[in-house]
């Protein structure tokens, strides 16, 4: 029988060597310059290292620094107070919450299994800190996106969870229970919608219009495209802010698309969630890679229990 992606190890994904390099940073960098650094090597996230040695000890990520530059501000046209929090040191960005992504780095071997790592995604961790057991190679940041890419190439390794790839998510029950899902108005202030995101905790908004039909999405994936050193730009109605950024619609798929084109439509997309629309493009909900990955570990205790 084909190797379980939950028995596999980091080290068998193939990936040591193939990732970026990981570029860490000291804690006292300020804002500006750790979003210059995420600018210049294409980047999302930045480890930190402790003040007193070089282990990592957190990450910060593109949503935690928009939701600190805009934490406090009431008002939609942004004045020298953003722009002050720019020279700010980037370890200002952790506050207090733990349950912000930047205090929860997740850390495992390379020849760890890797149902630990699975579970910590489902419960929203983004990405994780794979070590190298021989003390070899440098770390590197293991993704959501790394798995479903795994999976996506080697279904085999699904087979021993029970999972058909062929089957709809209806058919295998992919889809998280029922629950209204947070919308956004074309003409609601993007810095607003960010704000509602932050509160909420949810990585990305549908934008509708009256008859709840989708327009396009914001989500944390957009904010590469946007200069965060420039605030005044967020406070463009989203639609608005979408479109200065270039982007295109949003990933709308069916209630009965397979696992395998669900997957396929993320990956060739470059999406960390599809909303799933009626035939009539009305929002029907939203299924993400924390979900599919949810779904693995369901298997798999599923089959351990059995």
């Amino acid at each position: 029988m084909s190797k379980s992606i939950t028995t596999t190890t980091a080290k068998e994904l193939g990936l040591s060597g193939v990732k970026k390099s990981l570029i860490v940073v000291q804690p006292t960098i300020s804002i500006r310059d750790a979003l210059e650094v995420m600018s210049r090597n294409g980047i999302t996230s930045l480890p930190m290292y402790s003040h007193s040695s070089t282990q990592i000890t957190s990450i910060v990520n593109l949503f935690d620094i928009l939701i600190h530059l805009v934490k406090g501000s009431e008002t939609a046209s942004f004045d020298q107070e953003e722009f002050a929090k720019l020279a700010e040191p980037l370890e200002n960005v952790l506050g207090l919450d733990g349950d912000m992504e930047s205090y929860r780095v997740f850390k495992s071997y390379d020849t760890d299994d890797l149902i630990d790592t699975l579970q910590a995604f489902a419960s929203g961790i983004h990405r994780s800190l794979v070590v190298d057991n021989m003390d070899v190679s440098p770390p590197w940041l293991l993704t959501q996106t790394d798995i479903l890419r795994y999976v996506y190439q080697h279904p085999e390794s699904l087979q021993p969870l029970g999972i058909d790839v062929k089957k709809s998510i209806g058919e295998l029950q992919v889809l998280p229970p029922s629950a209204s899902v947070v919308t956004a108005s074309p003409d609601e202030l993007a810095v607003n919608v960010y704000k509602k995101m932050g509160n909420l905790k949810v990585a990305g908004v549908p934008i509708v219009d009256e008859n709840n039909k989708i327009i396009s999405d914001l989500s944390i994936e957009d904010l590469p495209s946007a200069d965060l050193t420039k605030p005044n730009n967020l406070a463009l109605p989203c639609l608005k802010f979408l479109e200065e950024l270039g982007k295109s619609k949003s990933l709308t798929v069916p209630k009965d698309i397979t696992l395998n084109d669900l997957m396929q439509s993320l990956l060739t997309q470059r999406a960390h969630r599809a909303w799933i629309v009626s035939p009539e493009n009305t929002l029907d909900g939203v299924i993400s890679m924390s979900d599919i990955i949810s779904y693995i570990c369901r298997q798999h205790q599923a089959q351990v229990h059995n």
